[in-house]
């Protein structure tokens, strides 16, 4: 590892890793066609990752351990100021900056069936029935983090520190498996973990050379992660679930055999693929070739779950049967619980199985990883059939066949989490009466109980309780290097509006001479209206446009829009614009357009499109429409960037923008946007 670089020439840090998962993967979101409810978020045919969710991931993690967390990290107010009520200032842009990852071409997409199981009777709740697109276990993305020294600075904290808190994120937890992403975690997806993770500072004598080719690095940088500010606890626990021979005396005989049925997907359920060495077959059957094995495919009515090759477990099936044997020992105790899917996910918070599995106000800390059978496991089809029960033979025409797991070891990790040891603990003793049952063998899993599946037995190895210990006295709570407050300090109070408070300089910023406190005339009666649009088939620019003008008049300061995903559009479009966009034919999910006091946004729901008008008015004006009264406005200045590309180049010559936010009883619900004269503007 080479020396740190001096803090005053770094610019930007990179943090560069790959993702491994440990479990398949959901990330959803995209509205695209497709045969699930949930579908993965694919971009050009290949499966994307997002990079808001994997920073939203990392910041979900650092407010784990760091309170208050900085803004430049995550835009929050702190401990003390929330409990309060109290404001924030102006908004902070993140000084974290997160790349999409992206899998290579051709990777397949599979479908992970889900279904709600009635706690008192174990079948099928009515209406729960859903699948979703993952991405298989095993898959490898390629990360890329960034922390931007300036903005850092620009917030007036410590750039070592937002470095730190990341570096501490990615090396101290994901790296380690504690990696969280996407959803349906509690259930046994998007567990992953970080392999080769390397950190890399790019000082400014080197950024101009790096930002032209950005895969020439420097040698890795040697950085200290911060310390965290807020105790936080793990308790974790790894199972080993086994299916097959019954021998309670090793010494004697197997009673019997413990088959397990986990079902697979309804489209995969009348084909099974195999590999010839794990199957049970019958004396009389000639054993297919290797060759042959990997592609044979059986045909039958019920199917198990597989991936990679592997019978599968997901932590869905092993969280509802606990779930359930929990309730149940509840109420033989004379608690009462709700089952969430009779309650129609209604739970309260005090139920409970709602505080130890979750609800759907609060997120549960009890995570359960999928399970994938290691390699020694044997599976066989089963030919089954209705008995009648007066002739002893076949009823009907009730002959089926079923794939059962005949032997197979499950390795599923289970992890507690939470900041307060004293629920922790609960938790903890809560679940191991559950799993004493499982060692027993008395909670059956998967299908079939009553037919003589799903009666495994498990081994569990002692819990291991890692408590993170608060270091107030650490990186978290050291001022920033003498050498970074020099280089990148906010500009002095002589430099700055004598109304605002001092703010670093980035590229081109804007401000106005007075920022104060609204004066009295800025108190204003909004109208708020909303309304469906009659537009028939997809929502254009150009129909939002027309709309917007006939909404606000012909002044318009500035629009923009977020476009649909449309495969047929071959160049980059117009996002915004200051020219009402009447001819465009492009495709929009919400569009914006504003005037110096009105702001009018349409957007595409499941209801159809709905368009929102804020318009300022006076209190004796009688308009249609909701008034809020009354509103306080603040005049804020766009800070624009002095880089080439960004929208902000064609304000500069103009004198740039002002956004007018609008507060009422402190709550931000909306702003107009206004160009700045330069007479009024100040550059710096």
């Amino acid at each position: 590892m080479s020396k740190p670089q001096a803090s005053s020439e770094t610019v930007v840090t990179i943090f560069k890793a790959r993702l491994v998962q440990d479990s398949a993967l959901s990330v959803s979101g995209l509205d695209r066609d497709s045969m699930s409810q949930q579908p993965f978020t694919v971009v050009k045919g290949v499966p994307l990752l997002n990079g808001r969710g994997l920073k939203g991931a990392a910041v979900a993690m650092a407010r784990r351990f760091f309170d208050p967390l900085p803004r430049s990290v995550s835009e929050t107010l702190p401990g003390a100021a929330r409990a309060s009520g109290g404001e924030r200032d102006a908004f902070v842009r993140s000084a974290w900056e997160v790349h999409n990852a992206r899998l290579a071409a051709g990777t397949k997409l599979q479908l992970r069936p889900g279904v709600g199981i009635l706690q008192k009777t174990g079948a099928r709740a009515s209406g729960v029935l859903y699948d979703r697109e993952v991405v298989p276990a095993g898959a490898v993305w390629n990360l890329e983090f960034r922390v931007d020294w300036r903005l850092a600075a620009n917030a007036g904290e410590s750039p070592e520190l937002v470095e730190g808190i990341l570096l501490y994120v990615l090396q101290e937890h994901w790296r380690e498996g504690r990696c969280w992403l996407g959803g349906g975690a509690a259930r046994g997806l998007g567990w992953c973990h970080l392999d080769g993770l390397t950190t890399h500072r790019i000082s400014r004598a080197g950024h101009e050379a790096w930002a032209r080719q950005r895969d020439s690095l420097p040698p890795p940088s040697e950085i200290r992660p911060a310390q965290p500010t807020r105790a936080w606890h793990f308790h974790t626990v790894d199972l080993e679930i086994h299916a097959g021979e019954y021998k309670p005396d090793s010494s004697e005989p197997a009673w019997g055999v413990d088959m397990l049925a986990i079902g697979s997907h309804s489209q995969e359920s009348e084909a099974q693929r195999f590999v010839a060495e794990h199957w049970a077959l019958p004396p009389w059957a000639a054993k297919p070739a290797p060759k042959e094995a990997l592609d044979e495919v059986l045909v039958t009515n019920r199917s198990m779950a597989m991936e990679a090759k592997r019978p599968l477990l997901p932590g869905s099936s092993l969280r509802g049967p606990m779930r359930h044997a929990y309730s149940r020992a509840q109420v033989r105790a004379g608690t009462q619980i709700q089952d969430p899917h009779t309650a129609s996910g209604s739970v309260s918070n005090d139920d409970a199985a709602g505080r130890l599995f979750g609800t759907v106000a609060q997120s549960s800390q009890v995570l359960i990883r999928d399970g994938h059978a290691k390699e020694d496991w044997r599976a066989a089809r089963l030919h089954q059939h209705a008995e009648d029960e007066f002739s002893a033979g076949s009823y009907g025409a009730s002959k089926r066949d079923a794939v059962r797991l005949l032997r197979a070891t499950f390795p599923v990790r289970i992890v507690i989490e939470g900041g307060d040891p004293t629920e922790v603990t609960r938790q903890t003793e809560d679940l191991d009466s559950l799993i004493q049952l499982g060692e027993l063998g008395h909670l059956p899993i998967g299908g079939h109980k009553t037919r003589g599946a799903g009666w495994c037995v498990w081994s569990a190895t002692p819990w291991e309780r890692l408590s993170i210990a608060a270091n107030p006295g650490g990186l978290a709570a050291s001022p920033a290097a003498p050498q970074a407050q020099a280089s990148l300090a906010p500009a002095s109070p002589a430099q700055a509006s004598p109304a605002s408070p001092a703010r670093p300089a980035l590229g081109v910023r804007w401000r106005l001479p007075s920022l104060s406190e609204p004066a009295p005339e800025r108190s204003v009666v909004l109208r708020a209206l909303s309304a469906p649009l009659t537009t028939q088939g997809p929502l254009t620019l150009g129909q939002a446009a027309v709309l917007a003008q006939q909404a606000l008049g012909a002044e318009l300061s500035w629009w923009c829009c977020e476009p649909s995903i449309d495969l047929s559009v071959a160049t980059a479009p117009r996002t915004h614009g200051t020219a009402w966009p009447i001819d465009s034919s492009l495709r929009v999910d919400e569009a914006i357009f504003f005037t110096p006091t009105s702001s009018w946004r349409v957007a595409r729901t499941r209801r159809g499109a709905l368009s929102v008008l804020l318009q300022e008015s006076s209190a004796a004006t009688q308009l249609e429409g909701t008034l809020l009264d009354p509103v306080e406005v603040r005049a804020i200045p766009a800070r624009l960037h002095n880089e080439v590309g960004r929208f902000g180049d064609r304000f500069k010559t103009s004198g740039g923008l002002c956004f007018r936010e609008w507060s009422h009883h402190g709550e931000v619900v909306g702003y107009a946007v206004s160009p700045m004269s330069l007479e009024d503007a100040h550059v710096e």
